[in-house]
C-alpha cells in the first residue's frame, strides 16, 4: 500500500475519471444505478492504481537491493586485495626506500642491499558492463547517490590500470638497467625515484614511486566509496520501503565490524565528500 496522502491523490484522480463516465447518467432516470456505478468505477480505479504503484516500489527497491549486494562485493574484493597484498608492499616499498637512502647516505655501514618486489598483482576479472548497469543505467540514481556511484566505479577502472602499469614500469626498469650497463645502487635510485648523477647529468626516474602511490590512494577510494555508497543504498532502501504499509519488504543489510582498521581508509582524507556532497 502507498502513504495516505499518495492514496488521496489517487482517489482524486479516480473521482474525477469516473465521474466523467458517469455524469450523464446520473442525471438521467437510472440515476441510483449510475450512482453504484460510479462508486464501483472509482474503487476499481483506486485498485489497479495502488496495486500499481506498489509495483513500481517493489521493483525500485529490488534494483536497490541488487546495487547493495555488487557493492558489498566491491568492498570485499578492495578490502581483500588491500589485506593480502597491495598494504604490505606499500609498507614494505617506503620501510626499504627509507633504509637505502640512510645506508646512500653514509649513515649506516655494510653492504646496500636492494629487495626489489617484482610480485605480479593484478584486479581479479571485474565485470565493468555489468557494474555500470547495476549501478547507475537500471537505478536512475541522482545526488549524492550518483555522485558515490560513478566516483568508486572511476576508482574501480584507475586501479585496475595502475596495477597494470606498475608491472610495465617494472620491466622498464629492468631494460634500462640492462641497456644502460647500470649498477646495482643506480638500478635501486631508479626504483625508488631517486637523483642518479652521471656523466650526462643528474636523473631521476619516479614512475614506480609515483604507481605505488597511486595504487594506495585508489585501493583506498575503493574501499572508501563501495562501504559508504552501500549505507546510502541501504537508507534509500528503507525509504521506500516505508512508502509501503502492508507486508513491507526487508532491505539489507551490511556489517563491516569485523574488518581490521589497519587495512581500512582514514575518514579524514575524504571528509569533503561528507560535509559538502549532501544528499539530493
Amino acid at each position: 500500500m502507498c502513504s495516505i496522502h499518495e492514496t488521496l491523490e489517487m482517489i482524486g484522480i479516480a473521482v474525477t475519471s469516473a465521474a466523467t463516465y458517469t455524469w450523464g447518467a446520473l442525471n438521467s432516470d437510472f440515476g441510483i444505478a449510475a450512482t453504484g456505478s460510479f462508486f464501483g468505477a472509482v474503487g476499481g480505479y483506486v485498485i489497479v492504481m495502488v496495486t500499481n504503484r506498489r509495483a513500481e516500489i517493489l521493483s525500485k527497491i529490488d534494483r536497490i537491493k541488487v546495487a547493495i549486494a555488487l557493492t558489498h562485493s566491491i568492498f570485499n574484493l578492495a578490502y581483500s586485495l588491500n589485506k593480502q597484498h597491495l598494504y604490505d608492499l606499500k609498507e614494505e616499498y617506503t620501510a626499504n626506500k627509507a633504509e637505502f637512502v640512510e645506508a646512500k647516505s653514509g649513515k649506516t655501514k655494510g653492504v646496500i642491499t636492494v629487495p626489489f618486489n617484482n610480485k605480479t598483482i593484478f584486479l581479479p576479472y571485474t565485470d565493468f558492463e555489468l557494474i555500470n548497469s547495476k549501478l547507475l543505467r537500471e537505478t536512475g540514481f541522482a545526488g549524492r547517490t550518483f555522485i558515490l556511484a560513478t566516483t568508486l566505479i572511476r576508482c574501480l577502472y584507475d586501479l585496475k590500470g595502475q596495477l597494470e602499469y606498475r608491472h610495465a614500469i617494472l620491466n622498464e626498469i629492468n631494460s634500462i638497467s640492462t641497456a644502460e650497463n647500470l649498477s646495482t645502487h643506480d638500478k635501486a635510485c631508479l626504483y625508488y625515484g631517486i637523483k642518479i648523477t652521471g656523466q650526462e647529468g643528474d636523473f631521476r626516474y619516479e614512475n614506480y614511486s609515483g604507481i605505488m602511490e597511486a595504487i594506495k590512494i585508489s585501493i583506498e577510494s575503493c574501499i572508501w566509496f563501495s562501504k559508504e555508497l552501500a549505507f546510502e543504498l541501504i537508507e534509500t532502501a528503507e525509504k521506500e520501503s516505508k512508502k509501503i504499509h502492508y507486508k513491507r519488504p526487508k532491505v539489507s543489510s551490511v556489517d563491516y565490524s569485523d574488518v581490521d582498521p589497519k587495512y581500512m581508509p582514514d575518514d579524514a582524507d575524504f571528509k569533503d565528500y561528507r560535509e559538502k556532497f549532501t544528499k539530493a
